[in-house]
């Protein structure tokens, strides 16, 4: 972390920061460079990280296919993908910052620069759990915020049942509410979330008279966590809103 910090403050000026949303899925920063070697000394740069179908929506002119397949081998064995972009340079600091707040400007310079693949391996004793739990009768079920075909290979690697179907939280929101419990009971995985889709699948599994626990770790765990008839928290690692909307908290 020190080489990475004094690179950065050596090389780079951070300007501004727009931090991640789940809303739009990417943090957005603005950074002018440092270097004195360089013709573009003093420059300024846009530097994107997110989902990476957030960042093609912004880069008509990118070569999706080619990426796409990049995206589809990595999510195929369970890494996380995150997409990188930049823009630049701008000589007006003004101009920059425009380009920052505004998506259709963004979509005339953007370009990708690379991906990342991070591995996020599921505990070894995650498996054995999801296999007692289904003996018992109970159904699990995965609600993530990533890729589909990321979400997919996890739960195969845990277990479990159904994976083939999957379902986005983008889909979910197409359908009217009458149509929820139906498919949430059918469905196992569930990917690209946020808090109102969590939220949803719980409330729809309970008008089906279904008791339901949830566990969760983060701030956007908590609506589902409070809604749920058991909310589990994590101890260590959960954050402090988790925590006092959840039931139990595992220490």
């Amino acid at each position: 972390p020190e080489a990475r910090g004094s690179l950065f403050s050596e090389h780079w000026k951070r300007v501004t920061v727009v931090p991640f949303d789940a809303k739009h899925r990417y943090m957005l920063t603005v950074d002018q460079s440092n270097s004195m070697t360089d013709s573009e000394a003093g420059s300024y740069w846009i530097h994107m990280k997110g989902a990476p179908e957030t960042l093609f929506g912004l880069m008509p002119h990118a070569d999706s296919e080619l990426w796409q397949s990049r995206i589809d081998d990595m999510a195929n064995q369970g890494r996380r993908v995150l997409a990188l972009a930049k823009a630049g340079p701008f000589f007006d600091k003004a101009d920059v910052l425009q380009c920052a707040r505004s998506n259709s400007l963004l979509a005339q310079h953007l370009e990708m620069a690379g991906l990342i693949g991070l591995i996020d391996p599921p505990r070894p004793e995650v498996k054995e759990a999801i296999a007692a739990c289904q003996a018992a009768g109970i159904s699990v079920k995965m609600i993530t915020g990533d890729h589909i075909k990321t979400a997919q290979a996890i739960a195969r690697q845990i277990g479990l049942v159904n994976t083939q179907q999957a379902v986005l939280g983008a889909e979910l929101e197409t359908l009217p509410s009458s149509k929820w419990p139906q498919l949430v009971k059918e469905t196992n995985v569930f990917a690209r979330t946020n808090p109102a889709h969590k939220l949803g699948i719980v409330q729809a599994l309970q008008s089906e008279g279904l008791t339901v626990a949830m566990t969760g770790d983060g701030v956007n765990d908590a609506p589902a966590l409070k809604q749920a008839d058991a909310g589990v928290a994590m101890g260590k690692t959960g954050s402090d809103v988790a925590r006092e909307a959840a039931d139990l908290i595992l220490t």
